[in-house]
């Protein structure tokens, strides 16, 4: 398998890989010693088949979630006798931008998206919301976690630079579908499950 643009790499309980390529419009899964599996999805619009490849997760339950923004909509696939086929595509009411962040074991999801912002010259920090849903119905209560990410730098010309060694939160994600945020800002490591309820917490 030629991989030619790569930017994310997930695993699932088992230890099996998948590397989506932007550029092929696919997900290529490997097993746990590196052996080629099969590839998923192609360029396109119809079912299984994107127009872009925004991150993916895979749940505890081996579900694999694919982001495609410009389509703005998740599509769920899902090992059945074998065969790996479509099982859900969960699509964004209202133009919303959401891709999936976390998914817990009972079919829980956490959504992410930027807000519709507009910078301005000088030191600006991007936010980002989480949302609870289900597989089934979407998102069901939007922008329950509200949280700042990078800052850049805004110039006159609306040109956009990373700020090096800025303060930013840190998103990461457990099999059993909690998510884990560290507040730079606050010097905080939060605990939320599924629902988004915080659990545990460390300063």
């Amino acid at each position: 398998v030629l991989l030619l643009q790569v930017n994310a790499v997930t695993s699932d309980m088992n230890g099996n890989i998948y590397v989506p390529d932007q550029s092929a419009m696919q997900i290529h899964v490997f097993n746990s010693n590196g052996e080629f599996i099969t590839s998923l999805g192609r360029q396109g619009s119809g079912p299984g088949e994107f127009q872009s490849i925004y991150g993916v997760i895979v749940d505890i339950n081996g579900q694999l979630f694919v982001n495609d923004i410009p389509q703005l909509r998740i599509t769920v696939f899902a090992v059945e006798d074998g065969d790996w086929e479509v099982r859900h595509i969960i699509s964004n009411e209202g133009g919303n931008r959401y891709a999936v962040e976390s998914a817990g074991s009972g079919g829980e999801l956490i959504f992410r998206q930027s807000p519709p912002q507009s910078p301005e010259p000088g030191l600006f920090w991007y936010e980002h919301e989480l949302s609870t849903g289900t597989v089934e119905e979407g998102v069901i209560e939007s922008d329950v976690l509200r949280f700042r990410a990078e800052s850049v730098l805004v110039k006159e010309d609306l040109m956009m630079q990373l700020m090096p060694f800025s303060r930013t939160t840190v998103v990461s994600r457990a099999p059993d579908g909690a998510v884990y945020l560290v507040w730079n800002d606050r010097f905080e490591l939060a605990v939320y499950d599924p629902d988004l309820n915080l659990t545990d917490s460390l300063t």
